[in-house]
């Protein structure tokens, strides 16, 4: 009977400006609360986007931490670090080039193919994964090379890099690290340590 009500509820809390009128750390409050699963799937999501720009963890104030309890604050710091240590493997670690039958007939062109994607990488991808202030998120990058011209680099060469790449899943990372998250807080709360 009261399941109308908490849906009215939800949807009201999702038109308001989350940062004036309910912070994260008090969607996560309501929803051990009032037993909203969905609250802490939205909570984790905007404490992974205030991350943004490398700022980390300094924009969880003391009374977030008190709000959402130590031991959900110890899971945001893990699956922060977990993705900020994705970001910068994948922006420091030139993925193996995989090259086209075209390519691998001309051992000098399978060469330089490769060194111009491994100059490429180091020379932008850091850029926009590591970016001060708003960097490309790890699922994002595949997309944006993809668009990229790279000098040097046979097209079909590029896509099955990156075709490769995507297989390995660190592309992913970023997502998957928050639902574990939400799920992780979720379990918390219903162990009872919330």
């Amino acid at each position: 009977m009261m399941d109308t009500g908490i849906e009215w509820s939800i949807r009201s809390l999702d038109s308001l400006n989350s940062e004036e009128a309910v912070t994260p750390s008090h969607r996560l409050q309501l929803a051990f609360r009032y037993k909203i699963e969905k609250c802490v799937i939205q909570a984790v999501d905007e404490i992974f986007n205030r991350q943004e720009g490398r700022k980390q963890l300094r924009l969880v104030t003391s009374k977030d931490i008190e709000q959402m309890g130590m031991r959900t604050y110890v899971l945001f710091v893990k699956g922060i670090e977990a993705v900020q240590a994705s970001r910068l493997s994948v922006a420091l670690n030139v993925p193996t080039s995989y090259h086209s039958p075209q390519c691998l007939l001309s051992t000098q062109r399978e060469q330089e193919c490769a060194h111009a994607l491994r100059e490429f990488w180091r020379a932008a991808v850091p850029q926009l994964l590591l970016a001060a202030d708003q960097p490309t998120p790890l699922e994002e990058l595949a997309g944006f090379l993809r668009r990229t011209e790279i000098k040097n680099v046979d097209k079909s060469c590029k896509l099955l890099t990156l075709f490769h790449l995507e297989k390995a899943g660190v592309l992913t990372i970023e997502p998957n690290v928050r639902k574990h998250v939400s799920t992780s807080i979720w379990n918390l709360y219903q162990e009872g340590y919330m």
